[in-house]
């Protein structure tokens, strides 16, 4: 396993494990009819790898495989098993002229004339050869190909103008002109027209990297960055665009630039992004075969590498277990990706350096890693970079999809591939084939519905015109819609099913909360935004009644689905969600928190960077949860007697006292230890029913001693406190110092 190789002959030279994707060569190029076709997808998922892989299947030659050594790899392939019309048909038949934009970073209109003549030169180089056999009157010979015999003296004096075109851009100082490039490649397809009988197919690798890099660029003004942008529009167009000698135009990339610096001048391209064909009703995704790694493949790699690649396979008593533990690990960590109708796509360039890093590794440490892979590969400056203008709605987006990824994750314990997995001692090929077809688990409450619908309208929308934003991209601040529109299409959010988008996994998930918090550092040079914006989970500022009215209203208007069926797990789920913007402002959130004598439900605590701000005061919060639970043969309309609900309200008060009390006794002396950098230390016991709550608090101040050592002082509430705080649907008190506050109706009762 190698992830750095990336041209197919490389592949068949050093004996690579492999993983065939062959089929989806048909699907790109023969099942869609659109001339030219664009795939965007995050990076490091395998696009050019790809493009390497089509081009030496479709190239007339090859610089590095004879046809014969390529015939042979690829009669090993899926595509020859089966559609072997199609690969005789294909094989070897097209001139393959394939662009690399990869490094393109040009700072003005010269540098980027330049740059598109390098471009040029590389993708014509591998013809000049065959060009100058032409230009001398010799009958070239191309394995598997007929060539023209007659018309190659007809022909001399095209192929002599090309070879001197091509050497004085290479020899020219001075900058070329666009339309003579774009003259060059245009020239050669007409003369392998001509002389085989054959159109030629474009290939464009990273499209997409000059426009983005032109307008992150801080240096340079919008009339600088306008140039450039034309310059690469212009080839692009005069290549694609109503070119008679061009088969098949096939362009892969990152970021949607149709309007950004292409406008219409490609409006013929048809372009795919992930949730291109999600619906079984819609043209198929050309690309959904292409990129990634599919359950199937992982489950292959995973063997592979238990059998073969790791050095302490000798010594594993029980390879079976080990080969499901590791599946597990990648499905957790790397899985969630999702392209048109193909579900469970895992981050190829993540998984096989997964492995590589693993080799050498005992196996409690390899299942035991949460090492990042992804985000640690190639320059993310773009997404990095990005400054957000209305934070409070950006926040509240992330807040919608760190929710989401807390239910589905809590529910893959109980449905979805890893239950299934779970429950079995050897993994068998036909499980891991049926979690291509399953959909993600979803849990069932349905969270913030207006940024469910606002999010999806963002990312998967038609027409969208967030990316017009992005003109500004290196100098000011964008807009909400614009930032998550790209945090999408890099690959930090992923469509989970036609009209909801999502955090892929774990790795991404931790990628994403690190890029929120420098987001929001950014706007914490004015302390009144922060606290503006955090001021209604009450965690920054230690105040409890806070967070319980917000937590009351979250639950009444955002959160549905519950019942007196639900779990306590799925409080807890909910409730470690609704505190999780504390991460964004500097604070850690723990769920099963180990200490000494368990593990507590839900820790927050202050980060590292916590006290960058002026305000902050580091307050460190133990929550344990409990759930009432009623009899499950009680019919609902007995439940909602005025006599039951009596009684579950002192069933609530009393669980709500029973969870501090197990605080007190379990955990508050190992928080106690935990929290000696901080100012204050609270207790919080949450007893649930329904949509209700009965929240109980206690307060400690840390206090320094005459011997350096610390105690923590019982610091009583008061009814100060709590004034005013008492409102229609909520009710705060002081009870012997303790903090209590319960939601209720107007009479008085819980509802």
């Amino acid at each position: 396993m190698d992830p750095c190789r990336l041209a197919w002959s490389s592949f068949i030279d050093s004996n690579a494990t492999l993983v065939d994707k062959s089929a989806a060569i048909a699907d790109v190029m023969d099942r869609n009819g659109n001339l030219v076709i664009a795939g965007l997808y995050p990076r490091r998922t395998g696009k050019s790898t790809f493009l390497n892989t089509l081009a030496s299947f479709l190239g007339i030659q090859d610089e590095d495989l004879s046809r014969a050594d390529r015939r042979a790899a690829f009669e090993g392939s899926t595509l020859f098993e089966t559609d072997r019309a199609f690969f005789e048909a294909n094989f070897g038949k097209y001139p393959v002229i394939k662009f690399d934009f990869k490094t393109q970073d040009p700072a003005s209109r010269g540098e980027a004339l330049h740059s598109v003549g390098e471009a040029m030169l590389r993708a014509v180089s591998p013809y000049v050869p065959l060009l100058k056999q032409i230009a001398s009157g010799c009958v070239p010979t191309i394995p598997g190909v007929e060539v023209d015999h007659i018309r190659v003296d007809e022909h001399k004096r095209l192929a002599s103008g090309l070879v001197d075109k091509i050497r004085r851009v290479e020899l020219s100082e001075a900058p070329p002109a666009v339309n003579g490039l774009s003259e060059v490649i245009i020239s050669l397809m007409e003369l392998f027209r001509k002389l085989l009988g054959v159109k030629s197919v474009v290939l464009v690798d990273e499209y997409d990297t000059p426009f983005m890099n032109a307008l992150h660029r801080p240096d340079i003004d919008d009339s600088t960055r306008g140039a450039i942008h034309r310059v690469y529009a212009n080839f692009l167009c005069d290549i694609l665009k109503g070119n008679n000698y061009l088969h098949k135009g096939v362009l892969v990339g990152v970021f949607d630039m149709r309007n950004v610096g292409l406008g219409s001048g490609l409006n013929l391209v048809e372009t795919y992004l992930a949730h291109s064909g999600i619906e079984r009703s819609g043209e198929a995704n050309p690309f959904q075969r292409a990129f990634g790694f599919t359950a199937s493949d992982v489950w292959g790699l995973v063997c592979t590498f238990v059998e073969s690649l790791w050095d302490h396979r000798h010594n594993c008593t029980n390879p079976e277990q080990f080969k499901r533990d590791l599946l597990v690990k990648c499905i957790r960590r790397f899985d969630g990706y999702r392209i048109g109708q193909v579900r469970c796509v895992f981050n190829t360039y993540v998984v096989v350096r997964f492995f590589e890093a693993s080799r050498q590794a005992q196996q409690n440490d390899i299942t035991a890693s949460g090492r990042s892979f992804w985000v640690q590969t190639g320059s993310m400056r773009t997404i990095e970079s990005i400054q957000v203008e209305s934070l409070e709605l950006f926040q509240r987006l992330l807040r919608c999809l760190m929710t989401v990824y807390h239910y589905r994750r809590a529910g893959q314990s109980d449905t979805g591939a890893i239950a299934d997995l779970d429950n079995v001692d050897r993994v068998r090929d036909d499980m891991v084939e049926r979690m291509g077809s399953q959909d993600q688990p979803v849990y069932p409450i349905d969270y913030d519905e207006g940024a469910h619908r606002m999010l999806a309208s963002i990312c998967m929308g038609q027409g969208l015109d967030s990316t017009t934003d992005l003109v500004g991209l290196g100098t000011r601040p964008l807009s909400a819609a614009a930032a998550i529109r790209l945090l999408y299409q890099a690959g930090y959010l992923t469509p989970i099913s036609a009209d909801r988008v999502g955090i892929p996994n774990e790795e991404v998930r931790d990628a994403l909360e690190d890029y929120c918090a420098k987001v929001v550092a950014k706007h914490k040079r004015n302390p009144a935004d922060v606290d503006a914006v955090n001021e209604s989970i009450g965690i920054y500022n230690g105040k409890l009644v806070q967070l319980a009215g917000s937590l009351n209203t979250c639950m009444m208007t955002t959160v549905t689905g519950l019942s007196t069926k639900t779990l306590e797990k799925v409080y807890h789920t909910m409730f470690s969600a609704f505190v999780h913007p504390a991460r964004m402002i500097g604070y850690e959130v723990s769920s099963q928190a180990p200490m000494e004598n368990g593990a507590s439900d839900v820790i927050v605590c202050p980060g590292v960077c916590i006290t960058e701000h002026p305000s902050s005061k580091p307050y460190y919060y133990v929550f344990e949860l409990k759930r009432v639970a009623d009899d499950p043969d009680m019919t609902y309309e007995l439940q909602m007697r005025p006599a039951h609900r009596q009684r579950v309200e002192r069933g609530i008060r009393r669980w709500a006292f029973s969870a501090l009390t197990q605080i007190k006794e379990r955990y508050q002396q190992a928080a106690a230890v935990r929290a000696r950098h901080c100012t204050v230390l609270y207790t919080v016991g949450i007893a649930f029913w329904l949509h209700r709550f009965f929240l109980v608090a206690k307060k400690y101040r840390r206090r320094e001693r005459s011997d350096g050592l610390v105690d923590w002082v019982d610091v009583p509430y008061e009814d100060a406190d709590v004034a005013g705080a008492s409102t229609s649907d909520k009710s705060a008190s002081v009870e012997n110092g303790i903090l209590v506050v319960s939601t209720v109706c107007s009479n008085g009762t819980l509802n």
